[in-house]
C-alpha cells in the first residue's frame, strides 16, 4: 500500500492505519511516496518499505533522488543502511539527454 493512498496525514497516523488494514487486506509493503512528509530521522518500525525516489524529507525539505546526479543518492543510501526493512526503491529513469546509458548503469550500481 502506498502511503499516498492513506492520505496526507502525520506519519504516525499513516503507520497506525497501515497496521489496522494489514490483516484484512494482507498488506505486505508500505511504499513511502510523494504525498506524505516522510522524515529521514523518523523511526519506521519493522514494516517492509518501498522507497519512491521523491519520498524522503530532511528538515521539511524534499530530497529527490536523481540518477543523473549521483550526489543525490547519499541521503537515500544512508536511509537504506539505517532501515534494514527497505526491500525496494522505485526510481524514475532520467531523460536520455540527462545522462548516458553507462552513466545510468554506474549510478544504479553506486546506489
Amino acid at each position: 500500500m502506498s502511503i499516498s493512498a492513506i492520505g496526507i496525514r502525520p506519519i504516525a497516523e499513516c503507520l497506525e492505519i497501515f497496521d489496522l488494514l494489514t490483516p484484512s487486506l494482507q498488506l505486505e509493503y508500505l511504499e513511502l511516496a510523494i504525498g506524505s512528509n516522510c522524515q529521514i530521522d523518523y523511526s519506521y518500525p519493522n514494516i517492509p518499505l518501498i522507497l519512491h525516489d521523491s519520498c524522503l524529507y530532511e528538515k521539511n525539505h524534499r530530497q529527490i533522488l536523481k540518477l543523473s546526479k549521483p550526489e543525490t543518492s547519499a541521503i537515500y543510501a544512508d536511509f537504506i543502511q539505517q532501515h534494514q526493512n527497505v526491500v525496494a526503491v522505485s526510481i524514475h529513469a532520467p531523460r536520455r539527454w540527462e545522462c548516458s546509458r553507462s552513466e545510468l548503469e554506474y549510478s544504479l550500481l553506486d546506489l
